[in-house]
């Protein structure tokens, strides 16, 4: 079932059928719940904010959402009717507004740099696991990478990259941990080595994080390209994460 926020967030932006659109703004005047979740999405669009703040306040937003609206908790699902629950989240959602405003102001002299954006979208934690299969080798220089020694982890997995040199998986460990430990040439040469070869499990990989490195280094025009790349590939695994930070790119030019 749709979350109330992924239905507010279409409805603002215009992606709804004319029938959806009239059944919602209806559904706005008769329940409270969905009329505060559209008026907290409003208020922060008409809101002067830096692309930082944006970012920010919109991921608080949905937490906030989630937890106020969750239906998993028997308690709260019999709480959800009372008219106290309504007093209250109305309260709730002046507050945030009134914190997001200060929040935004705050924030106006402080502009998002590339820096920023790439902090906020290299998470290469999750693809830094170790398989069953794993050699001890392997698995020393993953767990050097989990207690942040890039250096050291980078190091190893060039190690291995020499006696292993088509290991496509291992470039892009290579890659990451080169990019985490600020080596970004060396980063960007393990990237195109993936995407040099035929297609292969760990190129759509490898160009997202290609993007990041060319955004840290300050080839905005070029991370563009790639993430426009990404953006229009069907079934990209960063296909959502790259729509979203080019269209950040492109306001900024």
């Amino acid at each position: 079932m749709e979350d109330l926020f992924e239905k507010v967030n279409r409805y603002v932006e215009g992606k709804m059928e004319p029938a959806e659109k009239l059944d919602f703004e209806t559904k706005c005047q008769h329940d409270p719940k969905t009329a505060a979740a559209l008026k907290l999405w409003t208020d922060l669009d008409e809101l002067d904010e830096t692309d930082e703040a944006e970012l920010r306040l919109r991921e608080q937003l949905k937490d906030i959402h989630q937890q106020l609206y969750s239906k998993k908790s028997a308690d709260r699902s019999r709480f959800f009717f009372k008219k106290s629950y309504w007093i209250a989240a109305a309260s709730i959602a002046a507050l945030l507004i009134l914190v997001i405003s200060i929040s935004i102001l705050s924030l106006r002299d402080k502009p998002t740099g590339n820096e920023e954006l790439f902090a906020l979208y290299f998470k290469p934690e999750q693809l830094m696991q170790i398989s069953r299969s794993a050699g001890q080798p392997f698995a020393a220089a993953v767990r050097l990478f989990q207690q942040a020694d890039y250096a050291a982890a980078a190091a190893s997995f060039s190690q291995l990259l020499k006696q292993d040199t088509a290991n496509y998986r291992l470039m892009l460990y290579s890659g990451l941990a080169e990019t985490a430990a600020g080596n970004y040439e060396d980063a960007i040469t393990a990237y195109q080595d993936i995407l040099k070869a035929d297609a292969n499990l760990y190129s759509g990989y490898a160009r997202w994080f290609l993007a990041l490195v060319h955004l840290r280094t300050g080839q905005t025009d070029t991370a563009i390209e790639e993430l426009g790349y990404i953006a229009h590939t069907k079934g990209h695994p960063f296909n959502k994460e790259a729509t979203e930070l080019s269209a950040i790119l492109k306001r900024r030019k």
